[in-house]
């Protein structure tokens, strides 16, 4: 017997093996009840009754070996229901309003507890049991758990709560930017932000979620984060620069306080970047523009953080931004690439052209993600680079290994210097279609695109 379920649809189809053929035994038999428009979940308990929760958020119990309603529980959720579990004779139902409710099987099937996911994971898409442990996966693609009440208990969900710390935590939407945090307590740590708005902590090390924030109707493009992990900047799809510091509660975990949310224009950004000492960000656009957003005086509300310089000189996407470790007449630089093959260093304060070549050549930078340079120019003659566009670049902390990704989802790894053509590189296939980004850890590399983060050991 195969039960089917969908779009107006609960039925009982018979298999026949000799014949390699199904048919249709039965349909659902509502009589008075309200029909539901999809069938969402079903489950089969113990004695062969099935169960069914529908679009309307109503339960339904089909008695073993009929296609008649024996037992119901009329909007249960005030939303479609996405997944059904029977534990020690309660019925736990999950929806996409991030609630599960408890329901005492029996005839009255009365309401018995309530549990609730955080608001920024949206609903329980699953519910398991693992031992004592309630796993809920949520449609924000995180797993979290509950610890369920004593045996002794009637109600497993008497006194139950969400544990804090997740099991683990995703994306929902293209995953965009990730940066990575190395002189500070919190070295091996790195964070991620994509299309779905959610900025996501882990510790490479430990494998581990650290924490998790959302920003509501914010499409983010592109992240990064200072040295101490205190500040975050953000670029968005829509041309807003925001910055955010960074504050942790032992009870109440991590905090984001916006600092600043400029629009720089309406095209989306690619890159983001704070300057060494956090007193400025310079984000690249599509259009090839840099912009730089600073504090300045102004004659209404005095020092207020806004769009103080843009750069323009790329005929192509702006692909990667750096700034200098030091200052040069009491300014950092900037360099920025782009996709046309173009490598422009920028005075950090007013947006114009450094045109110094024997300073920019000698010149320390704090990050290595711009596509061009003379130190990784040999990447550019290797076949990967051929076939496919170039679209992250990063050199490991030791100075020792370049790393490459490209428009079809290979990573490439050179010995760092690489500067000459023909030189070996070790190629990897990954999960991506593109890979949008990637980073270095200490001992290991991340790279992220479409919905996942991707974790390498680099040897």
């Amino acid at each position: 017997m195969l039960l089917v379920i969908g779009k107006e649809h609960l039925g009982w189809w018979v298999i026949y093996p000799e014949n390699s053929a199904i048919q249709l035994q039965r349909k659902a038999d509502y009589q008075n009840n309200l029909r539901a428009k999809y069938i969402t979940c079903v489950m089969h308990t113990e004695k062969g009754d099935v169960v069914t929760g529908d679009s309307n958020g109503t339960v339904y119990v089909w008695g073993y070996g009929c296609n008649l309603v024996t037992n119901l529980i009329k909007h249960a959720h005030d939303c479609p229901l996405l997944s059904l579990l029977l534990v020690r004779g309660t019925l736990l139902t999950a929806g996409r309003d991030g609630v599960i409710h408890g329901w005492r099987w029996g005839k009255n099937m009365d309401h018995m507890a309530t549990l609730m996911v955080p608001a920024i994971e949206g609903g329980v898409r699953t519910i398991l049991l693992h031992g004592n442990q309630l796993l809920l996966g949520t449609t924000a693609n995180s797993i979290m758990s509950a610890a369920l009440a004593g045996a002794a208990l009637r109600n497993p969900l008497s006194g139950v709560r969400v544990d804090k710390e997740y099991v683990t935590q995703g994306h929902s939407d293209d995953v965009q930017g990730i940066c990575t945090i190395y002189d500070s307590p919190k070295a091996g740590h790195i964070v991620t932000a994509g299309w779905d708005g959610s900025v996501c902590a882990y510790d490479t090390d430990k494998r581990k979620p650290v924490w998790k924030w959302n920003f509501k109707d914010v499409r983010i493009s592109c992240i990064d984060i200072n040295k101490d992990a205190t500040l975050l900047a953000t670029g968005s799809s829509d041309g807003q620069v925001g910055q955010f510091s960074i504050q942790e509660d032992i009870q109440d975990g991590i905090f984001l306080t916006e600092i600043c949310s400029v629009s720089v224009g309406i095209n989306q950004l690619t890159t983001v970047k704070l300057s060494p000492d956090g007193l400025r960000i310079v984000a690249g656009d599509v259009k090839g523009g840099l912009h730089i957003v600073a504090q300045a005086e102004t004659e209404e509300d005095g020092l207020q953080w806004q769009l103080v310089a843009t750069c323009k000189g790329h005929k192509g996407s702006v692909t990667g931004l750096d700034w200098s470790e030091t200052k040069h007449k009491n300014t950092f630089i900037v360099r920025s690439s782009s996709s046309s093959t173009e490598l422009c260093f920028w005075h950090g304060e007013t947006c114009t052209r450094h045109d110094n070549d024997m300073l920019l050549r000698n010149m320390q930078w704090t990050s290595n993600q711009c596509k061009l340079g003379f130190f990784i120019s040999g990447i550019w003659h290797s076949k990967q680079a051929q076939d496919a566009d170039i679209t992250a670049v990063d050199v490991n902390p030791k100075k020792t290994v370049v790393a490459m990704g490209d428009s079809h989802g290979y990573i490439s790894m050179f010995r760092y210097p690489c500067t000459k053509k023909g030189v070996y590189c070790h190629v990897d296939k990954t999960p991506h279609a593109c890979v949008h980004d990637l980073r270095f850890t200490s001992t290991r590399m991340l790279t992220v695109g479409d919905l996942g983060v991707v974790q390498w050991h680099a040897t």
